[in-house]
């Protein structure tokens, strides 16, 4: 069947997620960055945030269990994730250049409600797109199959005739399970070829 949607993550495909340069930025190195970085974004409680379940003291008092010596650094760290993502140069002119192309364009991403507050003025983007699923307004986080069901049919689309792009493996599989085409993002180029192989109009 032709494929007539594309399906995007955010983090790592239309916005570098870049929580390293939001440390150092914040001045942390050495020792510190890297208990700070263990106590938040490489802990599990991270994905929780972006489920939208817990509170942000909560969340917040968690990380500081993690590591109670870095407790300032932490604080400050989450205080403002306006840092924590960077634009991509070719993100807006993709995708209007496969809307244009008669694509429907979609995203799927796991995002916290700070983050979607703290850097929206970055997510332009999110204007083009015909819908999309933020995972804390949901309670749902990738790659739990329900939050790709839930994007189908709440845009009525057959996954059959849906292409995901993520640049995580275990996503990628999800939406492959759930019946769409999927495949790992590792760079607008790799993508475009992928997509062209698939038969997609895009450059």
């Amino acid at each position: 069947m032709a494929i007539k949607n594309l399906v995007f993550d955010i983090g790592n495909v239309l916005l570098a997620f870049c929580w390293e340069k939001h440390l150092t930025k914040l001045g942390m190195s050495g020792e510190i960055f890297d208990r700070v970085a263990q106590a938040t974004v490489k802990d599990p409680l991270w994905n929780e945030m972006d489920r939208g379940v817990m509170s942000s003291e909560e969340l917040l008092k968690g990380f500081i269990r993690n590591d109670p010596g870095v407790e300032q650094e932490i604080r400050r760290m989450v205080a403002d994730l306006y840092g924590i993502v960077e634009e991509y140069p070719y993100t807006e002119s993709w995708l209007l250049q496969l809307k244009e192309s008669g694509y429907g364009i979609y995203a799927l991403s796991n995002y916290s409600e700070q983050a979607y507050h703290d850097t929206r003025e970055k997510m332009r983007f999110l204007d083009l797109l015909d819908g999309y699923i933020l995972s804390y307004r949901e309670k749902l986080i990738k790659p739990d199959p329900a939050i790709y069901r839930l994007l189908l049919s709440r845009y009525h689309l057959n996954a059959s005739e849906c292409i995901f792009m993520d640049d995580t493996q275990a996503n990628v599989d999800m939406a492959i399970q759930c019946g769409m085409e999927a495949f790992l993002f590792k760079g607008r180029d790799s993508a475009v070829r992928e997509l062209v192989r698939r038969g997609v109009d895009t450059r």
